[in-house]
């Protein structure tokens, strides 16, 4: 077992020694053991990086037996990371992360363990692929995209939303839906343009919009047809090839193995759910 520590007032680094230490007052001892390895998480202009690991070098203990106990942990540097680190590029590989949009929410104490494939998903890159590219295009849809999801595999595959979550299946239905919700709509709309643009003026093209009257808010929203296209223009063949590259499975034989699929064997689908 490995360790997360935050930065802070409790941790003393000596950039000349190459060493630092963690004092910490507590009720609980510290169940670390000499030679297991800490990943420094630092808060760096506004977001949190791994910034270092260090190896466990001793455990001291005061009043062992009292109720709070003062335990001092020594560590020496085992290197620096030379790039930047972010924890938003590893959270789909870390298994006690379930808010995609506040991660942090999840590291509130001093330390925390983390297992050795969580550990070489942030030391050595070694991601869960096929688990970030679902969570980061789901937390990336807008909500009533992600609850249409969620209601399409609660019809297709609703042992997909328990504790038991097969990542393959799941992306592969990811894969249907965005090309019928998304991908082919976005072709209707560019050939119902081409349409318009044959039988009317560049000026009367550029003026014609679809409005929106719900019954909640009579507040009329106009989305204008012009500026989508050219968006779908510019990004549609790289989200369709992108899409096919994410769902071939022989694009992570190298980079998923069994340990991934045990830790993550009962988590849910990586997802949180944008504020209406």
């Amino acid at each position: 077992m490995n360790w997360i520590f935050k930065t802070g007032n409790y941790l003393k680094v000596d950039s000349q020694k190459n060493e630092a230490t963690a004092t910490l007052e507590q009720k609980l001892n510290f169940s670390g053991k000499t030679g297991e390895k800490v990943l420094l998480i630092d808060k760096i202009r506004g977001d949190w990086e791994f910034i270092s690991i260090y190896s466990i070098k001793g455990i001291d203990i005061q009043n062992p037996d009292q109720a709070s106990k003062k335990i001092f942990i020594s560590l020496n540097l085992v290197k620096h990371f030379e790039k930047s680190k972010n924890i938003k590029d590893y959270i789909y590989s870390l298994s006690r992360i379930t808010n995609y949009d506040n991660p942090m929410k999840h590291f509130t104490r001093k330390y925390s363990r983390i297992y050795e494939t969580e550990f070489d998903a942030i030391v050595q890159d070694k991601i869960f692929v096929s688990r970030s590219i679902l969570g980061t295009v789901l937390n990336a849809l807008p909500r009533e995209h992600q609850e249409a999801f969620i209601d399409y595999i609660a019809v297709e595959a609703p042992e997909l939303l328990t504790n038991n979550i097969d990542i393959d299946r799941a992306l592969s239905l990811l894969k249907t839906y965005l090309k019928f919700s998304i991908i082919e709509q976005a072709e209707y709309l560019k050939e119902s343009a081409s349409m318009l643009k044959s039988i009317i003026s560049e000026d009367e093209y550029s003026k014609i919009g679809f409005s929106l009257n719900t019954e909640k808010e009579r507040i009329q929203s106009v989305e204008m047809i012009k500026p989508q296209v050219e968006i779908i223009d510019e990004y549609l063949d790289d989200f369709v090839n992108l899409l096919e590259k994410a769902a071939e499975p022989k694009l992570f034989e190298n980079r998923e193995n069994w340990k991934f699929k045990q830790l993550f064997k009962k988590s849910r689908l990586p997802i949180t759910l944008k504020r209406k």
